[in-house]
Parts: C-alpha cells; structure tokens; sequence
C-alpha cells in the first residue's frame, strides 16, 4: 500500500486541533514560528537539489519507459511535498504576523 493508499485518522475538535494557544508564551510561539520557517527552508533546500537532479537526468539521458514513469513520480511527489512546504511556511508566517498584531 503506498503512502497515498493509507487512511488518514480525523483529528479530533480539541483545543489543540483547532490551533488554540491557550497560556502560552508570546516569545515561545515567536520562537516555534521563527523555527518552523528555519526548518521549511532546510527542507525546501535539499528538495530543489532533486528536483534540478530529476530535471538533469530527463535531458542528459534517453531514459526507458520504467524509468521516465519513475522520473515522473519522483518529480510529481517533490511537486507535492514543495507545495506543502510552501503552505506551512505561508501559515507560519501569517500566524506569526496576527500574533505580531
């Protein structure tokens, strides 16, 4: 079963799911912003690295039919996973500014 094969659970309506943050610090979630966006930058680094790689190998290679499917689903799952990063870190910054406000 692959990833996107896989049930995903709900989350249940709580304090915590609904991104309510109670008694916590400003300066704490300033820094947990601060750090998701550090860490949305680590990631999307090394990604545009395979991303350029998959690009590469799709114009210096002839590739077979097996491996362009496989080019493919690599492109179209560093697409997806770019995406989701770009998503975390607009939240993370739009979160960030309201609290800012």
């Amino acid at each position: 079963m692959s990833n996107r094969d896989m049930p995903v659970a709900p989350v249940e309506e709580t304090e915590e799911a609904t991104g309510s943050l109670g008694s916590i610090p400003i300066d704490e979630v300033r820094d947990l912003c601060a750090e998701v966006g550090q860490l949305c930058h680590k990631i999307n680094n090394p990604l545009t690295s395979v991303m350029g790689r998959i690009q590469m190998m799709r114009l210096t290679e002839d590739p077979d039919e097996k491996t362009g499917r496989a080019l493919d689903k690599m492109e179209e799952s560093s697409q997806q996973i770019a995406s989701l990063v770009r998503k975390l870190g607009r939240r993370v910054a739009e979160f960030a500014e309201d609290k800012e406000g």
